[in-house]
């Protein structure tokens, strides 16, 4: 039989190194960004920061104590909002999930101890909750950090490796060496390692330190149980611009960190310098685009909700509009996923000083739910139909069955006894 070679033209959608290096910096909130940037100026010679020292009122780079904007239209004092990790987590979760099985992300969520690890699934569990298991736990590891509801220490390492190979973030190899040779990781055998792989020993080495220093056996949660939260974007009002307008701010973009690629260095006229400096020149280039990108696609979001939830966004829950992700993915003709990464894990500063989540801009009922909570308050021994009637007085029509749905999860219903209703006649003596 006749063997021979024969060329084949083929066309295929394969996705670009800048569009690899883009998905992987958007679903990183703030803090996670100025490690990234950090790590970038230590191992790039060509990125530096320009002169000058974050702003004393937002903490944009910048020349003077204060930015410009900041000197314009200066930012009060900020109330900074409590990053609960397992609200933000489930929050999310539900979005990606179908109604039937959301009842079960808050007994899953509630099973994970501090470290975010599942030793124990929740139990006892119907035969309907266990049929959605699967579901959850994939949803919560889709929008949740590398490695959350692993089994084990262990199982976190195996997931941060599987998730981070398949946006390119790590060396391939690693999904070869994390199954069964850890033991030999942890005994620095890195001959046994490549024997057993087939692998040259320096491609094993770089895999192995990849995994030492950027891999830990715990997912990283954002911070603490509770913790200040670091705005990804600022909303400030505009004198200039009409009343009730807003102008949005994106805090994690190059200009925000005051990164620049040096210049300087490209006056040598050493052949073997420029050659050496063009691998880093062509790394800080696709990390500037990069960030340009995902600065870019949470402006375009912001900008949105700068207008659809101006009124949550200056005054709370009670001005909330409806509005879900992926009506705002088809407002900007993108992928709902690509609304859900970039979203996730971000907080917004308010022109009030308040700090909210993004995941609250979106949802049909917080409105609803806080004028409820706020008639309860007012009259906490109001019966649901004179709750209803309390809230139609206000303009907001509300059934009392919705009222009744709504109050059995708030606190401060103490009795059915009502304050609305006129006093009784006395007994007569």
């Amino acid at each position: 039989m006749a063997q021979g070679l024969r060329l084949e033209h083929r066309t295929a959608l394969l996705p670009r190194a800048a569009l690899v290096q883009f998905m992987s910096l958007l679903p990183l909130p703030a803090d996670s960004m100025a490690e990234v940037i950090a790590r970038a100026i230590e191992d790039n010679p060509l990125l530096v920061r320009a002169p000058g020292g974050p702003c004393l009122g937002c903490g944009r780079h910048c020349r003077r104590a204060y930015c410009q904007d900041c000197r314009i239209s200066p930012l009060p004092g900020q109330l900074a909002a409590a990053v609960d990790w397992r609200e933000e987590l489930a929050a999310a979760a539900r979005l990606e999930l179908p109604a039937a099985a959301r009842p079960l992300v808050e007994l899953v969520v509630g099973s994970l101890d501090d470290r975010g690890l599942l030793p124990r699934l929740p139990a006892p569990l119907g035969a309907v909750a266990a049929s959605h298991l699967d579901a959850v736990l994939e949803a919560l590891r889709r929008v949740g950090p590398p490695g959350i509801a692993a089994r084990s220490p262990l199982d976190c390492v195996r997931l941060q490796v599987e998730r981070l190979a398949a946006v390119g973030a790590c060396p391939p190899l690693l999904l070869r060496i994390v199954p069964d040779h850890l033991g030999a990781v942890a005994d620095h055998d890195l001959d046994a390692i490549a024997a057993a792989l087939a692998t040259p020993t320096d491609e094993v080495g770089r895999a192995v330190a990849f995994l030492v220093s950027r891999i830990r056996p715990y997912p990283t949660l954002e911070g603490p149980l509770q913790r200040p939260a670091t705005p990804d974007l600022v909303f400030r009002d505009n004198p200039s611009r009409p009343a009730g307008a807003l102008d949005v701010e994106v805090v994690t973009d190059a200009a925000w960190f005051g990164l620049e690629v040096d210049q300087g260095l490209w006056l040598q006229r050493d052949r073997e310098a420029r050659r050496w400096l063009a691998v880093h020149r062509h790394d800080a280039t696709a990390l500037l685009t990069a960030l340009a990108a995902r600065a870019s696609m949470l402006r375009r979001i912001a900008t949105v909700l700068a207008d659809v939830q101006r009124g949550y966004l200056r005054h709370g829950d009670t001005d909330h509009r409806p509005l879900s992700r992926s009506a705002l993915a088809r407002t900007l003709d993108v992928h709902p996923s690509t609304v859900g990464r970039a979203v996730h894990g971000k907080w917004a500063r308010c022109p009030d000083g308040r700090v909210v989540s993004l995941v609250g801009c979106f949802g049909g009922n917080r409105a609803v739910i806080a004028s409820v909570q706020a008639a309860l308050a007012a009259h906490p021994a109001a019966s649901d139909a004179e709750l209803s009637r309390v809230l139609r007085a206000q303009g907001r029509v509300v059934a009392r069955r919705t009222v009744a749905k709504y109050r059995a999860g708030l606190e401060g219903s103490t009795g059915r006894r009502s304050d609305l209703r006129p006093p009784s006649p006395p007994v007569p003596g």
